[in-house]
Formats: structure tokens, sequence, C-alpha cells
């Protein structure tokens, strides 16, 4: 009818959860309304609503909210507890998870190393992956940015330093390390990936590689004990 359209503060919230995949408490959702309302007649405007996209996609809109968050706990502090109960829950749960494989590798047949690399994975990376997804959901620059490197963190550097440690304790104790075709499988991956950061564009094509190198790394390890005669 060519009159101009309002918006309320449960509507904006459904854009936002919508468009964006956020959902704001209520005292966020009051405090970013009365952000995007500069006028305060309790309803927002097309060009309020614009300007206060523009001011979301920008990273200034509910900096009051944002700071007040950052006073009620210290990032440090708040680091320094996550890291320790991390910590503490893989000092509790890594033995008896490696204990559960072994004897399920016992009771099916199948060989320890590929049920660990198809469940540990689940287990081990499982929130990096739902916490990336979640970021990605937003669709934004910077959340697609914190996602990649999530991954990336996990892919890379959580594997580097496993096999670091490993080859590090063998080399100190001098024990004998039989497992020339899963080293090499895990080698080629972490290489795989590392050219793979330097793409500054990625598609679903670049997913689906990602992808790929889950089955083909077992497919790798099966090949060079059986066909090549690797240990």
């Amino acid at each position: 009818d060519g009159s101009e359209k309002y918006l309320d503060a449960d509507e904006l919230n459904i854009v936002f959860g919508k468009e964006f995949g956020i959902n704001k408490r209520a005292d966020q959702l009051k405090l970013m309304f009365a952000e995007f309302d500069t006028d305060g007649n309790g309803e927002i405007s097309l060009q309020e609503f614009c300007i206060g996209v523009e001011k979301f996609l920008k990273g200034t809109l509910d900096k009051d909210d944002d700071a007040e968050d950052d006073e009620d706990e210290d990032p440090m502090s708040a680091a320094i507890k996550a890291l320790s109960t991390g910590t503490l829950m893989v000092l509790l749960f890594s033995d008896p998870l490696v204990d559960v494989i072994n004897e399920l590798g016992d009771l099916t047949g199948i060989p320890v190393f590929y049920l660990a690399f198809l469940l540990a994975p689940m287990v081990t990376n499982g929130s990096e992956l739902i916490a990336s997804y979640r970021f990605a959901q937003k669709k934004t620059k910077n959340s697609i940015t914190n996602s990649l490197q999530q991954l990336y963190g996990a892919a890379i550097m959580n594997n580097t330093m496993t096999l670091g440690v490993f080859l590090l304790l063998i080399a100190m104790q001098g024990l004998y390390w039989d497992y020339s075709a899963e080293s090499i499988a895990i080698v080629f991956v972490q290489v795989a990936l590392f050219c793979l950061c330097f793409t500054r564009v990625m598609t679903v094509a670049s997913g689906f590689a990602v992808l790929a190198l889950y089955p083909f790394c077992l497919l790798g390890v099966y090949l060079l004990e059986n066909a090549a005669g690797l240990s």
C-alpha cells in the first residue's frame, strides 16, 4: 500500500535469527533494539534498520553490552579456567577412552588404529566442529574466518603437537617405532592442509576435498601396510 513498514523487538529478533543465526536473550534484545531505534518511538523504520545492520556488520553495535560482559569476568581468568577444566577432563577420560577402543578392537577383530581413527576424533574434536559450525552459520567475514582458524588449528596444530610429543618420547626413551604407514599418512594430511591454508577463496569443492582426506588417509594406511609391506 506504499506505507512504510516498521519492526518491533520480536520481529527484529526473528530477522537476526533467520539471516545471521543469532538469537538474543531478552536483555540483549532490549539493548540491541534500543541501538536500532534511534528516535526512541518504540519501532524500527527501514532507515533505522539499514543503519543498525550496517553498524552490526562493522562490529560497532552493542559495544556497551560487550563492555559490561567483559567487566564481569577477566578474559585471562576465563581462558585459564577453560584450559584447566579441559586439561582435567583429558586426564580423567583419556585412559578410559583408550581402554574402550582396545577392548572394542579385541571384540571385533578390527585393528585398533582404524577404530581410533574413526572414533577418537568424534570424541576429542567434536566440540571444535560444533563451535566452528555455529560460527559459520552467522555467514559474516569474521565468523567464517574464526571458523576456519579453529578448524585449521585442530587439524594441524593438535596433530602436529601430538605426533611431535610421541616422536620425542620415542627418541628419548629409545622405544621401537613400528608405525611407518600411519606416520606417512598423517604427515601427508598435514602437508595437504598446510597447502590448502594458502587458498584465499574457499568453495564447496574445497570442503569436499578436505573431507576426502579422511577416507583417503585410511585407504593410504591400508595400501602402505598390505601392498607396500610397511609396518
